[in-house]
C-alpha cells in the first residue's frame, strides 16, 4: 500500500516512462549518441523527420531511415529539373 499511488498518478507508470526513455523518439533526438556531427543517424528511431539537437534551430532527416535518402534524391532531382528548365 505505501507509495503506490500519488497526486501525480501511478508511481509504477512514472517508472516505466523513466524506463523507456531509450524508446521514446522525443528523448531518442536528445541523447548525443545519436548524432554523428550535424548528422542524426538512429536506427530504433521510425521517424524521418526529427528537431535538431537545439530544437529552435528546425528539422533535419533521420540518416538511418532509408525513406529520408528518398525523399532527398527526389528533392534534388526537382531542384536539377527547374534549374536546367526540364520542367
Amino acid at each position: 500500500m505505501f507509495g503506490t499511488t500519488s497526486k501525480h498518478g501511478d508511481i509504477n507508470n512514472d517508472k516505466m516512462k523513466i524506463r523507456n526513455k531509450d524508446q521514446n523518439p522525443e528523448f531518442m533526438s536528445k541523447d548525443m549518441a545519436n548524432w554523428r556531427g550535424p548528422i542524426y543517424f538512429n536506427r530504433k528511431d521510425p521517424r524521418i523527420g526529427v528537431p535538431k539537437f537545439n530544437s529552435t534551430m528546425g528539422w533535419t532527416f533521420n540518416m538511418a531511415n532509408p525513406y529520408s535518402y528518398l525523399i532527398l534524391i527526389v528533392f534534388i532531382a526537382v531542384i536539377l529539373l527547374f534549374a536546367f528548365h526540364i520542367i
